[in-house]
């Protein structure tokens, strides 16, 4: 018996599919990074090793958050990014990489820049991206925006309040925990996006896959996928819609709790 060409292009398709995840959850595998009770704990060997970024080079600095920054905006090439809010005043960075690597913090009147940068002349970064972290602590009373980019690795924010937050990954999984939801927006190339969802939030929520699944936790109904089974697609309220979550994924799974 034939299947006809929508039937093998399908299986294609997932067989496509299905040595990607495997490609990249081995990469990713090598990555160190867990959470941890919802709160992040780093297990980064310590120990100098040497290899062509030079020796392990751990970069600190401290921003005093004043009442006239609106805007926190966290750049990073590879690595993993780990946010999360604290009882202080001040923000909190550590970076750890190597000597063939920077970090960069631009202090402005309204909006702080926190750049790390790892030498992109390289070849052998693609497996040493468990051994870079870019870690923030950003004082609980911060209630403004976050923008935050990264090329490959993993993003873990866990987060007081915020009136926006821009997330935007190419490859690794993404991780957002909130105790008050503001206006939200998750985009990932390949991997795995979780966005945990205080019960008593009052959101609308817009998510959709090219080649993935979404599962939830909440009473949601799924919008028709048009028949292209390999994606998915979600578009529904909690209470009062004012506020709008939208979470993207090209390949992998949105899960939202």
């Amino acid at each position: 018996m034939q299947l006809n060409n929508t039937k093998l292009v399908v299986i294609l398709l997932l067989g496509l599919m299905v040595i990607g995840f495997g490609v990249g959850g081995l990469m990713l595998a090598l990555n160190s990074e867990h959470l941890m009770h919802g709160k992040f704990s780093s297990n980064i060997n310590s120990e100098s090793s040497h290899h062509s970024l030079g020796e392990r080079k751990i970069r600190e600095d401290e921003i005093n958050l004043n009442k006239n920054i609106n805007s926190i905006k966290i750049v990073n090439s590879v690595g993993d990014v780990n946010i999360e809010y604290y009882d202080g005043n001040d923000i909190k960075i550590v970076y750890n990489a190597y000597e063939r690597s920077s970090l960069e913090v631009d202090k402005n009147t309204r909006e702080i820049k926190i750049e790390g940068k790892v030498d992109k002349r390289d070849k052998s970064l693609s497996g040493n991206i468990s051994n870079v972290e870019l870690n923030i602590k950003v004082p609980a009373s911060y209630d403004n925006d976050f923008k935050i980019k990264n090329g490959v690795g993993t993003i873990n924010c866990y987060l007081s309040s915020y009136q926006y937050l821009e997330i935007k990954n190419g490859v690794g999984d993404i991780n957002i925990y909130t105790e008050n939801v503001g206006e939200s927006f998750a985009k990932l190339g390949v991997g795995s996006l979780k966005f945990v969802i205080p019960k008593q939030s009052e959101l609308k929520v817009e998510a959709k896959t090219g080649v993935g699944s979404i599962s939830n936790r909440f009473d949601f109904d799924y919008e028709d996928s048009n028949g292209k089974f390999i994606s998915d697609r979600l578009n529904a309220s909690i209470g009062d819609d004012k506020v709008r979550v939208i979470l993207e994924v090209g390949t992998g799974d949105i899960k939202i709790r």
